[in-house]
């Protein structure tokens, strides 16, 4: 039910907005696999359509030279993995690149509906919302005037996000040894560009070399790695 759908994810992991469209969409179209994968699917074109129109109107990108890259975007590993996933990033991933294409585009209205969709479909939509806060801060720093004449579009999301922050705080148990989010070692820290640029993760030892951990060669890719992202920074510092 909706109610123990709320219930249920304020002491897991993610906002229930995905569980909400999966519970009706499964009375529609049943709970067989093909079925509960398709919504992902659906945001995923959702996500390439919306893309397009960023290319297109707000970047100005010939049409042509657009749908090549939405040609390389579509192949792109990352996106084709929760393409097919029944859970909520490929949701979230949607609902947050219409929030760029209504900022962007000046839509007011559609940008408070996305950005708002976004927080309620994953917790890390809080970065991104912070970021175009943030990016809409500095542009216009110099006019307070501007920037509180549009208020409304920052403030509704946080209001609406409010009274489910507030069960969550309720329900959940932070004190459980089993909560998803842990305290990092430096270690895990040092390793994170690794982890960025590869996919592999330190518990994945255990299925390929039989203990959680990386091995020697990824110690030297990590290196690289952080020698190659290093580089534009020491060059804009020079």
């Amino acid at each position: 039910s909706i109610g123990e759908i709320f219930r249920t994810t304020a002491i897991d992991f993610n906002p229930p907005l995905y569980y909400i469209l999966l519970h009706f969409w499964m009375l529609l179209f049943g709970s067989s696999e093909v079925a509960m994968r398709s919504i992902s699917l659906i945001f995923f074109v959702g996500t390439l359509f919306v893309l397009y129109k960023i290319m297109t109107i707000v970047m100005k990108i010939p049409f042509k030279r657009a749908l090549v890259y939405i040609g390389f975007i579509t192949f792109n590993p990352f996106l084709l993995y929760y393409a097919f996933e029944a859970r909520m990033y490929m949701m979230a991933t949607f609902f947050v690149t219409l929030s760029f294409y209504a900022l962007w585009a000046k839509q007011k209205k559609l940008y408070i509906v996305s950005i708002t969709c976004a927080l309620y479909s994953h917790y890390f939509a809080l970065f991104i919302f912070s970021g175009q806060l943030l990016m809409h801060g500095i542009s216009f720093q110099k006019d307070l005037r501007d920037f509180f004449k549009h208020s409304a579009q920052w403030s509704i999301p946080i209001v609406v996000l409010i009274p489910w922050m507030i069960y969550v705080l309720k329900m959940h148990d932070f004190s459980a040894g089993d909560f998803w989010i842990l305290r990092p070692a430096l270690k895990e820290i040092i390793f994170l560009p690794f982890v960025l640029f590869t996919g592999y993760e330190r518990v994945f030892g255990e299925y390929y070399h039989g203990r959680a951990g990386y091995t020697e060669f990824h110690e030297y890719l990590n290196l690289l790695i952080w020698i190659f992202a290093l580089i534009p920074v020491v060059y804009t510092l020079i």
